[in-house]
This record gives C-alpha cells, structure tokens and sequence, in this order.
C-alpha cells in the first residue's frame, strides 16, 4: 500500500507539473518515505530477527548478597553480578531471567534443574563435583569481623575455639566445616543477618568478603564491627552451570573475554567498586569548594535583581513627562530584571550537574550503587558549562553597556534640559527687564 501511495503522488506530480505540489504535499511525501524506510529497517533488523530466536538463559543468585547481586528497594535485581551476565547476554544476544533468592535455595535449584546457571559462586574443590565453573571474573578476600577491641587474627588456627558466624551453604559455611574450625557454627541467611548479629553482642566472629564486610559495615552504620584478619588466599567467583552443561560454559566464557576486551569489564567493575578506591579527602571537599563560588555568584544575581527593581521604582515614579531617554533606560533595566532569572537558573542548573557528579547524589540520596568520579564525562560538562556561561555572562555584559550607553543618552537629554531651561529663564529675564525698563520710562515721562 505505501508503495502504491507513492506511485500515486508522483503520477499527480507528472500530470499537474512540478509547480502544482504544495509545501503540504511535499511533507507528505516525505512523511510516507521516511515510514516507509522505517517500516522496511524493522522488518529487515537482523538484530531484532535473531532475538526473537535467541535461546533463554534462567538465572540464578542471592537475593541478599550486596553489592554483588541483590533485591534492591523495588524488588529488582541488582549488583556487579547482574550488570556482569546482562552484559555477557548483550554480546552473546541471549535473553536473560534473573531469579533471586536465599543462597541455599538458588544453589538447590542450580542441583535440581531448575536454572541454568547461578552468575555468582565461589569455586573449591568440593564444588566442582556439583557443577561446572567458569573462568573466574572476580578474586576475592575474605576477612575475619569481630567487635572493635577484639584481638587480632593472624592465622586460622586463632579460630578454633571462636563461635563463627557464616551464611549457609557459603564458601566460608564449606570451609569451616572441612577446616573443623570453631567451637560453634551459626549458619545465618545473608551477610547482613550476620554483622547483625554480631553487632548486637552474639557470637565471636563472622566470616565474610572483605570488601562485602566493609561495604555492608558501612552502609547499615555498624561502627562497632571491624575487620580483625583477612584469610590467607584469594577465592576464585564464578559462573557456576550444571554438571556437563559446556554449551553455556563455553558462551560464559566467551562473553566475558569479550567484555574484557572491549573494556566493559572495567568500567562494570569500576563502577561498583571502583570507588573505594578512589575515594580521598580531597574528592569530598571537592563539592565544597565548587558550591562556594556558586553561592557568591547567586548572592550577587539577588542583590543586583533588587537594585535593579529599585531603579526602576524610581524612573517610574520620577514627575514630569517621560522623555524618550528615560523610557529606553526603564526598559534596559526591565530586559535586565528578565535575563537574571535566566543566569540563576543557569547557576543552579550548573551547580546541581557538578554536585551530582563529583559528589554522587543518587548514591547519597536514593542508595543507588557508588559509581566512580568519571573524569572525562565532568570535564566535558564542564566545557558544556563554560561555553552556556560564556554566553550568558556576554549578554549580561551586553545589557550592562547598552544600560550604561542609555544612561549617558539620559545624562545628555538632562543637561540639553538644564541648559534649555537656563536660556529659557536667562531670555524671559531679559523680556521681564526690558518691559520693566520700558515701563519705566513711560511712566518718568508722565
């Protein structure tokens, strides 16, 4: 049909001359090309045909493993592991359903069948035997947390006669149990659950990541639990699949040496970790230092605004006829009382850009994954900002001459009046005089 609407239009065209097609015509037409190209790139997007055939992967995780995968505030999920198999699935063009729950039960489902793979589990020997493990994309350390002023611990022997705190079914769950270590071992749901409680006063010490401990420490404020050791070798976290299962074994792996070649890798890594390490007093009094001379600036937009009002209060209210002069300079002062508005707007907008980025408010406000201070992305706000400002503090500056050039336009019309105003009373002076003599001399002669 569009093809045939289109051999009509140009039909007409023949029939009636080039000249005939209005401008609405014209629009038309090129209305129904671009739909028609539209329509044809969407029918004919290999992307979008290979999706619809694009084999589903069920995924497994922790509902409360933070910030490595979790349910966040609208029950979504997220965390590293969820951002790390969205983007592995992107590069493989597989569709993903991501199913969190208690630890123990997702490992369960992983052993019955019930999903394909869990997109976070630490590899060990033991494990091997109950499924198959990627390469790892993350190593990590776990650390030993107690109550401050507890002793430190050194070696895992210090842990014997501990009452350890572990998640079920965790790596720290299996290695405590194959080290025979502690007196007693309290299984808890999540790493939350355990600095709980050892916060509170129960048990000795809980077995965590180190860095998950820390991050967790922070963000409940459990300034009472510390890291008192670090177990000595790094643990390996993967992709874990079913026993025999190498066709997604082999596509995990692949996707995440395409990520790491690409560097989104880095950047998924950096953004939720990325900024502990980068974190430095300076970067915190940044905000500071910039909101400063945001505030002076607004403090003297909003003194100017008034000044402004006021000398327009006064040329309006001034007696006598409104001379060409002062009507330009009240309007000068009018267009300046319109743009300030625009350049505090302009300043707020800009202090809020750089404050959201130097300072991460969506972190600070809304609880959203720390993300690291992206240089690039700042300095070029920055230019954004320099070149908006550059152009508002030009009109300004305009406004301020075009005020000043009427001023003296008013200045020349008051002292034209002055000096009119001198001759008129110097010649009415002299006509008084000469009557008066006339006058005079008429009455001497009577």
């Amino acid at each position: 049909m569009l093809g045939v609407g289109l051999v009509d239009c140009y039909t007409v065209a023949g029939k009636r001359g080039p000249q005939a097609i209005g401008a609405r015509a014209r629009w038309v037409l090129a209305a129904l090309v671009v739909v028609g190209l539209f329509v044809a790139l969407t029918l004919t997007d290999p992307l979008r045909v290979a999706s619809q055939d694009a084999p589903r992967l069920i995924v497994g995780g922790d509902d409360s493993f933070p910030p490595y995968e979790y349910l966040n505030d609208a029950g979504q999920p997220a965390g590293y592991n969820v951002d790390l198999i969205r983007a592995v699935a992107r590069m493989m063009r597989v569709d993903v359903e991501i199913r969190l729950q208690p630890w123990h039960e997702a490992r369960a489902a992983l052993e019955r069948g019930e999903i394909d793979l869990l997109q976070g589990m630490f590899y060990s020997p033991e494990r091997d035997a109950q499924g198959d493990f990627s390469v790892p994309h993350t190593r990590l350390y776990h650390g030993v947390f107690a109550r401050a002023g507890a002793p430190a611990v050194a070696t895992p022997e210090q842990l014997r006669d501990q009452a350890i705190i572990v998640q079920n079914r965790d790596l720290m769950h299996d290695y405590v149990l194959a080290e025979r270590l502690g007196t007693t071992i309290i299984p808890v749901e999540s790493p939350e659950a355990a600095l709980r409680l050892l916060s509170v006063g129960q048990h000795d010490v809980a077995l965590l990541g180190f860095h998950q401990g820390h991050f967790l420490a922070e963000q409940l404020r459990l300034t009472n639990v510390v890291a008192v050791g670090t177990l000595p070798s790094p643990a390996a976290y993967c992709f874990a699949v079913r026993v025999g299962d190498a066709e997604t074994l082999a596509l995990l792996n692949e996707g995440l040496a395409i990520l790491e070649a690409t560097g989104e890798y880095r950047q998924i890594h950096d953004r939720w970790f990325g900024v502990r390490e980068a974190t430095s007093r300076w970067t915190r009094l940044l905000p500071l230092l910039v909101l400063a001379p945001i505030v002076v600036l607004l403090l003297g937009f909003g003194g100017w605004l008034l000044h402004l009002s006021r000398q327009i209060r006064c040329l309006t209210e001034m007696s006598g006829p409104v001379e060409p002069a002062r009507e330009a300079l009240v309007s000068t002062f009018r267009w300046q009382r319109m743009r300030l508005p625009i350049a505090i707007a302009f300043v707020l907008l800009a202090s809020f850009v750089w404050v959201s980025e130097l300072a991460d408010l969506s972190h600070l406000l809304y609880g959203t994954p720390p993300r690291p201070l992206n240089w690039t992305k700042a300095l070029v706000e920055l230019g954004v900002i320099a070149v908006l400002g550059i152009g508002i503090v030009a009109a300004v500056l305009h406004a301020i001459a075009e005020r000043r050039r009427t001023e003296g336009r008013l200045r020349a019309a008051l002292q034209e009046r002055e000096v009119l105003l001198r001759e008129v009373h110097h010649r009415v002076r002299n006509n008084l005089a000469v009557i008066n003599a006339r006058t005079t001399g008429r009455a001497c002669h009577c």
